[in-house]
């Protein structure tokens, strides 16, 4: 990195294609890294051989150099691709990041993990990672798939595979500082389909963009191993809760709807960078059909059924039919979300309400792009709990999905309602020695209060590569808000609210009719009304 005579041998033989790239500081390439034709519409036919030699090779060269393999091998929209190229250049980035990626974890992910512990501020104020290193196994990807290429954005999926043993070490204080608790990860797995969104593009210097959007499409899974505590650790009842601290932070960083935006421009407008959902999906649970009665004291019964479905980080309920075993819903269980990828996947818990806890007796996944072929399915479960009432059970459910429609006139609203997008940028001159500071946007939706969190923007460790002042913090937060009646469906005062931990340091009410507020507390808000289409279609 301290030196300018890095050099590369490049040779395009008749064929048109590289072979055999050198690079001195990297002998053990792999010779298969760059084998990529040169695109067949170009007009310049190189000569049959050529050599270039002690070419000045910075970072940005070999970003702008893989970008050119892979305009060359993903040229076709909606087919995935192997990502051999893609992990190449993460090999060369990889150590560059790995720093960035670890300063990124004790400023957001650190202050998440505190705010959700139990047993109170006492067990969050004596938390702290004493130790990230996420260590030198880079990430791999595979299976790209280019979503969307035109216009001023491009939108890929990938999977995405971490195995590697980190260095990470979480100290608990249970009495700080008399009492304290060390538990370390050994061993870390994740797997899951990203979404990356490039946008907007500019036809300026390298990267040729403004932001970096990534998120999961669903839940990743996540597997660890821990040491210190470890017996303590794996008990089940304080394993669950370690396993949804976690889950729950990845999720509500970047798990669609949430997005991880990453500028790559100082001069980035978050308006710019926004990518809309696809639309409107509209799930009714109709019933389930074929469950059986089971025997309760010497006698058989029919469950009392109850229905869950959970999409994109929400969680619906249908009433309760009891004695039933083919039970059909009311029409009141037609539930709203807003759709962000056709891949994303709905669950459904059917359960047997009793005395106490109530039995899950099956549970099924789906996905999005799969239902909506069908204005109504019966699906049966992916797995069954209670096998004597349930191994033959399905459950009934339709599935309309409406796309935006920008065109909508506000003075006739579409009877499917419209999202509101706040688009959460940034605040300046907060109170000095601010630590940890968030956003919290509460909207009341008929009668009831949706609320949205920024991540924490913390102060970086000593010695951060990251610089980060909580005083003047940047969120580049959207939170999406759907109205089914339009602005007529907000009830009351939209409350925004800047803290500092859990202390409220500065608060004002938004209004929709404004685009752009919040100026008198210093903090920049701008809000979209995006329209839904009256019709429904097809993905």
């Amino acid at each position: 990195p301290n030196s300018n005579e890095r050099g590369v041998t490049l040779e395009i033989g008749k064929d048109g294609r590289l072979e055999n790239p050198r690079d001195p500081m990297e002998n053990n390439m792999n010779p298969e890294r760059t084998n990529a034709s040169l695109p067949s519409s170009s007009n310049v036919r190189p000569p049959a051989h050529l050599t270039v030699r002690k070419l000045p090779l910075t970072v940005q060269e070999r970003v702008r150099q893989a970008t050119r393999l892979v305009n060359d091998e993903l040229d076709l929209v909606g087919q995935r691709e192997k990502a051999g190229w893609l992990n190449n250049m993460i090999d060369v980035l990889w150590p560059f990041a790995e720093p960035v990626l670890n300063d990124m974890v004790l400023t957001q992910v650190q202050p998440i993990v505190k705010d959700m512990l139990p047993m109170g501020p006492v067990l969050r104020e004596g938390t702290e990672f004493r130790k990230v290193k996420l260590g030198d196994v880079p990430i791999r990807v595979d299976h790209v798939q280019v979503r969307h290429q035109s216009g001023n954005f491009i939108e890929l999926d990938l999977d995405i595979f971490y195995d590697a043993t980190p260095e990470i070490e979480i100290q608990f204080g249970l009495v700080p500082p008399l009492l304290t608790a060390t538990v370390g990860l050994k061993q870390l797995k994740v797997v899951g389909r990203l979404a990356l969104i490039l946008a907007p593009l500019m036809d300026q210097a390298p990267p040729f963009m403004e932001a970096a959007q990534v998120s999961f499409i669903n839940p990743p899974e996540i597997e660890y191993d821990l040491t210190g505590i470890a017996n303590v650790a794996d008990a089940p009842g304080i394993s669950s809760v370690i396993r949804k601290v976690v889950m729950t932070a990845v999720e509500s960083m970047m798990v669609l709807p949430h997005r991880l935006l990453i500028p790559m421009s100082p001069t980035l407008a978050i308006e710019h960078a926004y990518r809309p959902p696809l639309g409107l999906l509209k799930l009714e649970l109709r019933g389930v059909a074929g469950l059986r009665s089971r025997r309760t004291l010497g006698l058989r019964q029919a469950p009392d059924v109850y229905a869950m479905i959970s999409f994109s980080g929400q969680t619906k309920r249908t009433e309760t039919v009891k004695n039933s075993m083919d039970p059909s819903f009311s029409s009141n269980n037609v539930f709203a979300f807003m759709l962000h990828s056709r891949d994303q996947e709905v669950e459904i818990f059917v359960y047997d309400q009793d005395v106490g806890r109530d039995d899950l007796l099956g549970q099924m996944t789906a996905n999005v792009g799969q239902l909506v072929k069908s204005a109504s399915q019966s699906l049966k479960f992916s797995k069954v709990i209670e096998l004597d009432i349930a191994d033959e059970a399905t459950v009934n459910l339709s599935t309309l999905f409406f796309p935006l429609d920008p065109s909508v006139d506000d003075t006739i609203p579409s009877p499917n309602g419209c999202v509101a997008a706040f688009l959460i940028e940034r605040a300046r001159n907060l109170p000095a020695g601010s630590c940890s500071t968030w956003v919290q946007l509460s909207v009341p939706v008929a009668g009831e209060k949706v609320t949205h969190q920024t991540p924490r923007v913390a102060k970086p460790p000593q010695g951060a590569q990251i610089v980060i002042d909580p005083s003047n913090p940047i969120w580049n937060f959207i939170a999406e808000v759907y109205l089914p009646d339009g602005p007529n469906s907000v009830s009351g005062p939209i409350e925004l609210a800047i803290k500092d931990g859990s202390e409220t340091i500065a608060q004002t009410n938004l209004s929709l009719s404004s685009p752009e507020a919040c100026d008198e507390i210093g903090c920049v808000v701008k809000i979209k009304m995006i329209h839904i289409a009256r019709e429904h279609k097809s993905l």
